[in-house]
């Protein structure tokens, strides 16, 4: 019997524990960490040589300053209100009620905000009126807004997922645009092709000019993505870039700024990514990532179905964030010559399974607005969530003809 398998169900079964008590993220990584340097009896020297090898770490430490970064646009152009007015622009450039509730979600979805759940409500419950009920809105809102997370580099659990990897973050990106796709005809004819078109509200600006104001409302985030995508530029250097020119453009003060710098600290997520980053380090001092590499590597199923599923499942009980961190890397070192298909296939398997997990704070947020209850909104969402994972399984098969 392999011992280091029972440690880790054992420090595993820690983290699970807490996250289910809603204690934050990073306590339950903490606790993992304590708990794989007891169990696997690591010297007090060594756990300070392990911690220290992750926090001298840039691959790692880019990471925490990429969510950091984000947070600190995140909060500038909330400052100047920006994403709500490019809200606007959309109702004046489309005037449809299912553009409406479809659209501008995901323009909220661009930045990684649980409080911008909030304002995609708002939206949908106006778009579409008494034409849904409450748990229809609940679920339009909270889906329609997590498109994005599924491959936009200003989310943790993307920026986690290709930075495991090491595959450029563009090659992801381009190659989730398909299940992207069939995330939005998904929703589409499953949500909202019963929904009227038309909005009845006068609009007072040509469509020009509300393209126009579109773009200048959402210019900063357009950027962000030519420039990782199109130039090739890491996450924190495009995102610095953007942040020097918003400061140009939108005349923030040097007290702004100032003001802005601890605001942009999100303690939970930066704290809960840091301790991701040591735990995953204490698992590969200890050993124990080999043995489990060992043991699937052993299974009657294909290893790429078993890694899929595991962060599936893990993902549901804990969040996407957590099981990416442990589970990604395993696969990326039990696979040999994995690559692009391989990094797509787990993060629609995470990106679906934060859809249905309970430690989702969006679902709680998007229920609470709405006054539904969590089980009524993962009923509606698992129908579009298994069209998703079926294609992403056979486009997984496609890519790996092609690379």
């Amino acid at each position: 019997m392999d011992y280091n398998l029972i440690k880790l169900v054992i420090v595993f079964a820690i983290i699970v524990a807490i996250i289910w008590a809603k204690k934050p993220l990073h306590w339950a990584f903490i606790a993992g960490i304590a708990a794989t340097a007891l169990i696997c009896m690591i010297p007090v020297d060594q756990c300070g040589k392990v911690i220290w090898s992750v926090v001298t770490d840039w691959s790692k430490m880019a990471i925490v300053l990429n969510i950091y970064l984000i947070t600190f646009l995140q909060r500038l152009l909330d400052k100047r209100q920006q994403i709500q007015k490019a809200q606007v622009d959309m109702i004046n450039l489309f005037n449809n009620r299912i553009v409406n509730a479809l659209l501008i979600p995901i323009i909220i979805g661009f930045l990684p905000s649980p409080a911008a759940l909030i304002l995609c409500g708002e939206i949908v419950d106006q778009a579409t009126g008494d034409y849904m009920d409450a748990k229809e809105k609940a679920i339009i809102t909270f889906y329609f807004r997590h498109i994005p997370e599924s491959f936009l580099p200003t989310y943790p659990v993307i920026l986690l997922l290709c930075g495991f990897s090491g595959l450029p973050i563009s090659s992801f990106v381009i190659a989730m645009l398909p299940p992207v796709i069939v995330l939005f005809v998904a929703g589409y004819f499953i949500f909202l092709r019963k929904l009227p078109t038309k909005t009845g509200m006068e609009i007072t600006v040509s469509k020009k000019e509300a393209a126009i104001g579109l773009f200048k409302h959402i210019w900063s985030l357009i950027l962000i993505m030519v420039l990782i995508m199109g130039v090739g530029l890491s996450v924190e250097i495009s995102i610095g870039i953007v942040l020097v020119l918003c400061f140009i453009v939108y005349k923030v003060t040097p007290k702004e700024i100032v003001e802005l710098l601890p605001k942009a600290f999100d303690k939970v997520m930066i704290l809960s990514t840091l301790m991701i980053f040591i735990f995953q380090g204490f698992l590969s001092h200890a050993g124990i990532l080999t043995s489990l590499i060992s043991a699937f590597q052993a299974l009657p199923i294909p290893a790429f179905i078993m890694f899929a599923l595991l962060i599936f499942v893990g993902g549901v009980l804990t969040g996407a964030q957590g099981i990416i961190a442990v589970v990604a890397p395993l696969a990326f070192a039990a696979i040999p010559g994995f690559g692009i298909p391989l990094v797509m296939l787990l993060g629609c398997f995470a990106w679906a399974s934060n859809q249905l997990s309970p430690t989702h704070v969006c679902v709680v947020v998007a229920a609470n607005y709405f006054k539904v209850n969590f089980s009524d909104m993962v009923k509606q969402v698992i129908p579009c969530l298994a069209v998703y994972l079926v294609f992403s399984f056979l486009y997984y098969h496609v890519l790996m003809l092609f690379m």
